[in-house]
C-alpha cells in the first residue's frame, strides 16, 4: 500500500493549492489560480490590526518556495520552482547571487548559525551545500529515493537534517561531508524537520510527529497528531482515501529559544503548540482557512507567525491564545515564511513568484483596555 500511494505521487498536483504535495512529486506545471471550493463555512475575517506591505521582492520566475533569514538578518535565501536559490539583500531588495544547479525545483533551503554555509533541498533528490560568500556548491548529497521536502543545519553548524517523499530523515555531517544515519518510522512522507536549539534533539514530521535523539540517531518517542481536518477536505474529498491522507499531516516544525515547547502547522489548517518533554499538546490555535505553511516563535516566545496557503501571515499571542494581526499582500499562497533573528521583522515567500517583508512591532503593541481609553 504504501508503495502504491508514493507510485500516485503524481495524482496529487491536480488539487491546486496544496502547493506542497505537488512539489514533493517534482511537478513542474504553474499552479492553477483559480480558487478551492470550500465545503463548509470559513472562519471569520482577519483581525482589525490587518497590514498590507511595499512592493515585492522581484526576481524568481516561478513560484517561491522556501525562505531563509542569514543569522545577522541582513540576508535572505529563497529557493524556488525554477529550480534555483537566489542570496538576497533584503535592506535594498537586491539579488546578491543566483545559485543554479538543481535539476528540480527547490522545496526547502537554510542558513548555517554563522551565515558561511547554506542548504538546500530540492525534488530532484539531493541536499546541497553551499558557501555562502563564494557562492559555490561545496557538495552536493544523494542518498533520498525520492524528493527531498525540508533541509534544517543544526544550531552548532555541524549537521544537516533532511526530509523527503521516501518517508525517511537523513543526518548528514557538514564536516566530513558524510551521512551519519538514516531514520525510519513515518509511514508518509517527511514534510518538515527542525533541531533542538542545543543540537541535541530533532523533530520530523509526516502524519505524525518523531522526537529523536541525535547523536544516537534513536527515536525517543511519537506524538500522537490528530490531523484530519474537517469531515470533508475543502478541496473537495479527492479518491482514493489512502492518496487523501498523503496530502494530510505536518508541514512545518519548530523549538522555542529554550527547546521545551514546539510547534507544528499543516494541513489541518491549525498550529499546535506541544511540551517537548512530555509529547503532550498544549494549545490548538485556527484562523487560517487553509493549509498552515509555516509556525515559528519570536525569539522570546511571546508571540508566534504563522504562514498560511490563504494568502496571509497572522502573528498570534501565545498567552492570550489568539491572533492579534494579520497581514496580506501575496496573490497567491505563502509556502514560507520566517523572523529576522531580532524578531522584528519577517520574511515570506509565495507561489506567486515574490518575497516580501513585513514589520512586525507595531503589531505586537497591546490594544487599549477600557481602563486606559478615555471616555468621552
Amino acid at each position: 500500500m504504501q508503495k502504491k500511494t508514493l507510485q500516485n505521487c503524481g495524482w496529487i498536483w491536480g488539487i491546486g493549492l496544496l502547493t506542497l504535495a505537488l512539489i514533493a512529486c517534482g511537478a513542474e506545471e504553474e499552479e492553477s489560480k483559480a480558487p478551492p471550493r470550500l465545503a463548509k463555512k470559513l472562519p471569520g475575517p482577519p483581525p482589525e490590526k490587518e497590514k498590507t506591505i511595499s512592493l515585492p521582492l522581484i526576481g524568481h520566475r516561478w513560484g517561491v518556495m522556501s525562505i531563509a533569514y542569514s543569522p545577522d538578518g541582513k540576508q535572505g535565501l529563497s529557493g524556488s520552482k525554477d529550480r534555483t536559490v537566489k542570496l538576497w539583500d533584503l535592506k535594498k531588495g537586491e539579488i546578491i547571487a543566483n545559485w543554479p544547479g538543481h535539476e528540480g525545483t527547490v522545496t526547502s533551503v537554510a542558513f548555517g548559525p554563522y551565515g558561511r554555509l547554506a542548504l538546500s533541498g530540492s525534488a530532484d533528490k539531493t541536499v546541497r551545500l553551499w558557501n555562502v560568500k563564494t557562492g559555490k556548491l561545496i557538495e552536493t548529497f544523494q542518498g533520498h529515493e525520492y524528493g527531498v521536502t525540508a533541509v534544517a543545519i543544526s544550531p552548532d553548524g555541524s549537521l544537516g537534517l533532511s526530509g523527503s517523499v521516501d518517508q525517511t530523515a537523513k543526518l548528514w555531517d557538514l564536516g566530513s561531508l558524510e551521512l551519519v544515519s538514516t531514520w525510519k518510522g513515518h509511514r508518509f512522507p517527511v514534510y518538515a524537520v527542525a533541531f533542538s536549539p542545543d543540537s541535541e534533539k530533532a523533530l520530523t514530521g509526516g502524519l505524525d510527529i518523531k522526537y529523536w535523539d541525535v547523536g544516537r540517531g534513536q527515536l525517543i518517542k511519537t506524538w500522537s497528531v490528530e490531523n484530519k481536518g474537517e469531515e470533508e477536505s475543502p478541496f473537495g474529498t479527492p479518491e482514493p482515501p489512502a492518496e487523501e491522507d498523503l496530502l494530510m499531516g505536518i508541514w512545518s516544525l519548530a523549538f522555542d529559544a529554550e527547546g521545551k515547547r514546539a510547534l507544528a502547522g499543516g494541513f489541518d489548517r491549525a498550529i499546535t503548540l506541544w511540551e517537548v518533554k512530555t509529547g503532550r499538546p498544549l494549545a490548538r490555535w485556527t484562523g487560517h482557512y487553509l493549509p498552515v505553511s509555516s509556525a515559528v516563535f519570536t525569539p522570546d516566545g511571546k508571540y508566534v507567525l504563522s504562514s498560511s496557503l490563504d494568502k496571509t501571515l497572522r502573528l498570534w499571542d501565545v498567552k492570550l491564545g489568539m491572533d492579534i494581526a494579520s497581514w496580506q499582500g501575496h496573490s497567491m499562497g505563502v509556502v514560507s515564511a520566517a523572523l529576522r533573528p531580532d524578531g522584528k521583522q519577517a520574511l515570506s515567500g509565495s507561489t506567486d513568484t515574490t518575497l516580501r517583508l513585513w514589520p512586525l512591532e507595531e503589531a505586537k503593541e497591546p490594544p487599549p483596555s477600557e481602563e486606559t481609553t478615555p471616555k468621552e
